[in-house]
């Protein structure tokens, strides 16, 4: 991939660049001289959710569009789905399930 650095000296890194190690506008990048070339990495960062025992724990700013209500209802989701046997699927793909045993009633005919 070549880039050219404008007359500020800056380079702009493409979106799939970026979005693998995380790196959003604001980001803190160390970057290093080799003999090869030039070297950008990102700072290291504490993880924004760490568990403790049962409970996660979040301990930074969540990425711009990060939908943590559906992470935690995927995790639920997730640990009810492997309990019961059955296959996980995300959110996304899934409509809720009925409870084991109980059938699905139908709001116009209650059936």
């Amino acid at each position: 991939m070549i880039r050219k650095i404008d007359k500020p000296g800056r380079v702009i890194l493409p979106k799939p660049v970026r979005g693998r190690p995380g790196l959003q506008a604001g980001s803190d990048i160390e970057i290093g001289e080799t003999p090869g070339g030039v070297i950008l990495k990102p700072v290291d960062r504490r993880p924004s959710m760490i568990r403790k025992g049962l409970f996660w724990i979040h301990q930074g700013e969540l990425p711009p569009g990060y939908d943590l209500l559906k992470a935690i209802d995927e995790d639920r989701d997730e640990r009810i789905r492997r309990v019961w046997g059955l296959p996980f699927k995300p959110m996304s793909e899934k409509r809720l399930l009925p409870m084991p045993g109980k059938p699905r009633r139908s709001p116009k005919t209650g059936q």
